[in-house]
């Protein structure tokens, strides 16, 4: 039996080839493993990883911060110097003096200040990226704690 080159197998004899089922068999092996590795570069791409973490707390403390300090400064400026202070936020002496805001502030500075120091430490190469995340979060907060225990709960 004479079989025409176009449908023999190349390396065998007899067995029927057909071009297309070869083609088909190859293009689905290759979106195969072109999409096998697109899931696993998705999934390491959206991983939460501890720096992502990180980021958003600076981002997030950055923008109560830019919000935040201009209000104690400008309540300072017009408490002492009779400025213009929109009354629905009260006196502008209740406002500068307000606590909360005081604690917002020292909260979003020291989150700010840490992971900003982690950053530039990981920039340096003085630590490892993966390493540093909790203990900067736990440095924060036990200042942030000390603080208020001691001016706002203690009383000094």
């Amino acid at each position: 039996m004479a079989l025409t080159p176009a449908l023999s197998h190349p390396m065998g004899e007899g067995e029927s080839f057909s071009v297309s089922r070869h083609i088909g068999t190859r293009l689905e092996f290759v979106s195969i493993r072109v999409h096998s590795w697109l899931n696993s570069e998705m999934e390491k791409r959206f991983q939460t990883y501890r720096g992502t973490w990180a980021w958003l707390a600076q981002r997030f403390s950055a923008i109560f911060l830019f919000v935040l300090i201009p209000i104690k400064i400008y309540s300072g400026w017009a408490k002492k110097i009779d400025l213009p202070f929109p009354e629905t936020f009260g006196s502008a002496g209740k406002v500068h003096t307000n606590s909360a805001i005081d604690i917002a502030l020292l909260f979003f500075f020291l989150i700010h200040a840490f992971y900003g120091l982690r950053v530039i430490l990981i920039d340096v190469g003085v630590i490892k990226e993966d390493r540093w995340f909790w203990r900067m979060l736990i440095a924060a907060l036990g200042i942030f704690g000390l603080c208020v225990w001691r001016v706002y709960l203690r009383g000094e």
